[in-house]
């Protein structure tokens, strides 16, 4: 399930010193994503997927250092109760969990909301509703990604939905959807991947996080 890890971030989790935990697999296929190594299969089976024993045993061992734990990926839902039983066991263990979301998932959002493994969500809404599938590389349901913003917006659960700005996009258009949907949108800079390349990496399943 897990195919990478940050052991620190201040970033990931607003407001917390947190690890950052990457599974593997998408849904979606955005031209301009960071992570295509987790993201199609051909890539991630060349990777190793992380002992989740050996990850426990990190964040016990870390629990006096860290306060929360994000899931990211890849599209962290698309691994189901698997997923809701590890989060299940962070919140056991005292960690508060933030899970990153396409929103593609609204049953798996639902499930976690009845369950209360999930402390903050962030969900990327990538373009506007009309030529979403120019951002995700498919068509795709969009009523689906509004019923999951509907979900969480409602939750009362701390949130937040972001756009990347990738090149054409604008922030008036985003705002456009924000209005629509009730919503703030926080909005990133974009990061040419290719510029990235050899500068930032992930640590992608070489050997134990400890």
């Amino acid at each position: 399930m897990f195919y990478g890890i940050q052991r620190t971030t201040f970033v990931d989790f607003p407001g917390k010193i947190a690890a950052t935990l990457f599974t593997g697999g998408c849904n979606f296929r955005c031209p301009w994503c960071h992570n295509h190594d987790l993201v199609y299969p051909e890539r991630v089976a060349r990777l190793s997927p992380l002992d989740e024993e050996d990850i426990k045993a990190f964040l016990i061992k870390r629990k006096s250092q860290l306060e929360g734990i994000c899931i990211t990926g890849g599209e962290p839902t698309l691994w189901g109760e698997r997923l809701l039983s590890f989060l299940s066991w962070l919140k056991q263990t005292g960690y508060e969990t933030k899970v990153d979301t396409n929103g593609s998932n609204p049953e798996w959002v639902e499930v976690a909301l009845k369950e209360d493994v999930v402390d903050f969500f962030a969900m990327d809404i990538k373009h506007p509703w009309e030529s979403y599938h120019e951002a995700i590389g498919i068509h795709y349901d969009i009523e689906r990604l509004k019923k999951t913003v509907s979900l969480i917006k409602e939750s009362g659960k701390p949130h937040q939905f972001r756009t990347t700005l990738i090149p054409g996009l604008s922030k008036e258009r985003m705002l456009a959807i924000a209005k629509e949907m009730d919503i703030e949108i926080t909005f990133q800079t974009y990061r040419d991947p290719f510029l990235l390349a050899g500068g930032e990496s992930l640590l992608l399943a070489e050997g134990s996080p400890a």
